[in-house]
């Protein structure tokens, strides 16, 4: 067996053959050698946002991070867990968690508002929706999703744990280390934690089925949806005001530079909410206007302008990924089309690089037909495209790249933002903050950024300038990552014994990351700062007074 055949080997069990040696002391058959899976981020450029931008941005909110009456849940089970003095690890809160969190998935998805069909289920609901829909009058229980911890621990637990509500186990706690997640020692947890159980307390299931296992009668579910249900924060003033308070409120408990950006992003968001209000429903939208704020603001030196350039850098690098996306995409599909059964050689690879990555012309940009060849000079192409495209917003050049999806619409949109960015004398420093964020693997925007321009003193042609970024930015990063994954087989293409051999999986194109529009959006309309009227957004009077209070 070579190096060039990455082999899946399958047990005589899995095809039905039986047990190879069923004799004790004899060898058994050997696991597969290779788990194939496409992989998700083929360049890593995903995670160097998640890891490396939206921290800074929006500290202590992942992506699933949505609802803000989750916290007060969250808390209580922590609280609740202790003071029945369950066994003190995480295994036993896991299974105290899953439990609690189907049965709250029920109550959501019972609740009369139906707000689940505008919000999105809540945790749990793949599994609980099937009994919702059934014809049983009283439910069985279940788990609502096989992680270990749930939903808090995918999605709550490290937000809690930086905002002060949660210690994780193995974490300090006096002279000791505490062995489970417990609520954190302070009056700021414990009292939204009481809340929350005061609350519950009022329904039958808080009295009676939260320490059961009891199957749940429709009309208990429907009782604690009534008073409990994410969406009804608006019948819990107290409750609101806290989450306000250690979600987006000064807190003099955590770091300040965390703190003030949280509440800056928060606060910028909303104000964008207040003067386009379809952000509430487009999320094309809201970088249309993140952008279009930065180049009309960012020569001021104000809350505004500093948290404007962070979030104007997180779309330049976003549109950075679209182009390599693309480019990406043709390199995977040219090279399965043309390697021969042992893969590309050196030269092959480069002469199709060079000569067939552009495809065909020409290439509709605006109203122009850009005529091109992979001989023709890289500057000429660059100043064709960034005429054509002079009049129309970032973003639609973005999505209009990306429904081009080939490598030469990757070039143009890297072409025409690099050219837009070389506008931006005397960047801010919010935006030298984020657009220097890079990773092991691939350069921040500013850095690709220079190194296109010193690539393009060389004077090179469409071609090479394809070619320049497929194994700069696309091979070589690539096959990196996917040897760091072994031994889950996520290669697109990977050298072997000196040719560049291809793979037939996950060859597409890979999207941009989330930029937490949902999460921002979803807990401030928790918190009362907004409400949709009809598809579009408007700030309520606190909101408004929220973005002031931040921002000026």
């Amino acid at each position: 067996m070579t190096e060039s055949n990455p082999v899946i080997i399958h047990s005589p069990e899995d095809r039905g053959e039986g047990p190879i040696f069923d004799h004790a002391g004899e060898p058994q058959w050997i696991e597969r050698a290779f788990n194939v899976k496409p992989g998700l981020d083929p360049l890593g450029l995903q995670t160097f946002t998640i890891d490396r931008i939206m921290p800074r941005l929006v500290p202590s909110i992942l992506g699933l991070t949505r609802r803000a009456r989750y916290f007060s849940f969250y808390s209580y089970l922590l609280s609740e867990y202790e003071s029945l003095q369950l066994e003190p690890s995480n295994e036993g809160l896991s299974q105290f968690i899953k439990t609690r969190e189907y049965d709250y998935a029920l109550a959501v998805l019972s609740c009369p508002k139906k707000c689940f069909e505008q919000t999105g289920g809540p945790i749990g609901s793949q599994r609980a929706t099937p009994a919702i829909r059934s014809d049983l009058d009283a439910l069985q229980r279940g788990d609502s999703v096989e992680s270990r911890l749930g939903g808090y621990g995918l999605y709550y637990r490290t937000p809690m744990a930086e905002l002060g509500l949660a210690v994780r186990a193995g974490e300090p706690l006096g002279e000791r280390s505490t062995p489970v997640d417990i609520l954190f020692r302070s009056s700021r947890a414990s009292a939204l934690a009481n809340r929350f159980r005061d609350a519950l307390g009022s329904t039958e299931y808080g009295t009676r089925y939260v320490r059961s296992l009891d199957p749940i009668p429709r009309d208990v579910l429907s009782e604690y949806a009534a008073s409990m249900c994410l969406c009804s924060l608006d019948q819990s003033p107290v409750e609101r005001l806290q989450l306000r308070e250690i979600l987006l409120g000064r807190r003099a408990d955590l770091p300040p530079g965390e703190t003030d950006q949280r509440r800056r992003s928060f606060a910028y968001i909303l104000r964008l909410l207040g003067t386009t209000p379809d952000i509430a429903s487009s999320e094309s939208a809201m970088r249309d206007v993140i952008w279009n704020s930065f180049q009309e603001h960012r020569r001021e030196h104000t809350a505004v302008a500093l948290t404007g350039a962070q979030w104007a850098a997180l779309i330049a690098k976003d549109v950075m990924q679209d182009g390599l996306s693309s480019i990406w995409k043709d390199v995977c599909a040219l090279g399965l089309a043309r390697q021969s059964d042992d893969g590309l050689s050196p030269a092959e690879l480069d002469e199709m690089l060079a000569k067939e990555l552009a495809g065909l012309s020409p290439l509709k940009v605006a109203d122009d037909s850009i005529h091109f060849a992979p001989d023709i000079k890289t500057s000429e192409f660059v100043g064709l495209v960034v005429e054509a495209s002079r009049n129309h917003p970032l973003e639609t050049v973005r999505q209009w790249a990306n429904g081009e999806a080939r490598a030469i619409a990757g070039l143009t949109l890297l072409s025409i933002l690099f050219s837009r960015l070389d506008e931006i004398d005397d960047p801010p420093a919010g935006w030298i903050e984020i657009a220097s964020q890079s990773s092991e693997r691939q350069p921040s925007v500013n850095r690709l950024r220079s190194q296109f321009a010193d690539h393009m003193d060389d004077d090179p042609t469409v071609g090479e300038t394809l070619s320049w970024i497929a194994k700069t930015s696309i091979i070589g990063p690539h096959e990196v990552i996917a040897y760091s994954k072994l031994p889950d087989f996520t290669f697109r293409f990977r050298w072997e014994n000196g040719r560049l051999r291809f793979y037939p999986h996950g060859r597409g194109r890979f999207e941009v990351t989330d930029i937490r529009r949902d999460s921002i959006l979803m807990i401030t309309r928790d918190l009362g700062y907004w409400d949709f009227e009809g598809v579009f957004g408007e700030l309520t009077d606190e909101g408004s007074d929220y973005v002031r209070e931040v921002l000026g």
